[in-house]
């Protein structure tokens, strides 16, 4: 009987975990179809993000076909294979929102979309702002340093003496690849459509600045 028992909650507990497992691919197939927001300052934000993810892509295109930049075989080849999961979201995103016929795309799917795509366009802009050749920023980038009493040599030396600490700031580092989905995925659940998109546009605006800071101060130590 006790083994009888055993069995009998063992089988519930096993439809359990597949009722749960069911509700939250459910819950979760539906908010990747859930229409964004119809509000004017979030069809504002997505206008501007998409706008600068264009003008990105259009200085990448213009450099390319005004200059002599080319990308090596391992440049095109480590970014090959983003590129298609991208298109596809982008498709699937169309396809949805034409199937529903809705005003607006989905919600986090479009701000996916919108979020990869400006990061892809950035990380291609890196290439040939890199080729700009302008005069090492290491002097004075170290005076700024001293200025606000930041010895980073001490710091790292201080780090690389912690196998733990070390592994610790890698994965924190790594970590930048997935918060941004995570963010995605928490402010679409609550609908927040409006903090969805300032989110989008205030991540793709830093990533903006960051390059230009990135260009503008060319260094060869950290």
């Amino acid at each position: 009987m006790t083994s009888e028992s055993g069995q009998s909650v063992g089988r519930k507990v096993q439809r359990m975990a597949r009722r749960n497992a069911l509700r939250g691919f459910v819950a979760f197939m539906t908010l990747l179809v859930t229409p964004r927001s119809t509000e004017p300052e979030v069809t504002r934000g997505s206008r501007i993000t998409r706008g600068l993810g264009i003008g990105m892509g259009a200085v990448v295109c213009a450099w390319v076909a005004l200059s002599s930049f080319r990308l090596s075989g391992a440049g095109s080849a480590s970014l090959a294979p983003t590129f298609g999961p991208l298109v596809a979201f982008a498709a699937f995103c169309f396809i949805v929102k034409v199937r529903a016929r809705s005003p607006t795309p989905p919600a986090l799917l479009a701000s996916f979309v919108e979020l990869a795509s400006c990061a892809w366009c950035g990380l291609l802009l890196t290439f040939p702002l890199g080729s700009i050749g302008l005069p090492w920023a290491d002097p004075w980038l170290v005076r700024i340093d001293e200025a606000m009493g930041f010895d980073w040599v001490a710091v790292n030396r201080a780090v690389a003496t912690s196998p733990r600490l070390t592994h610790v700031l890698q994965v924190a580092y790594a970590s930048i690849v997935w918060q941004p989905a995570v963010v995605l995925i928490a402010l679409a659940s609550r609908r927040s459509h409006l903090r969805l998109q300032q989110f989008v546009l205030a991540w793709v605006l830093a990533l903006v600045v960051t390059t230009i800071v990135f260009a503008l101060t060319p260094a060869k130590t950290a």
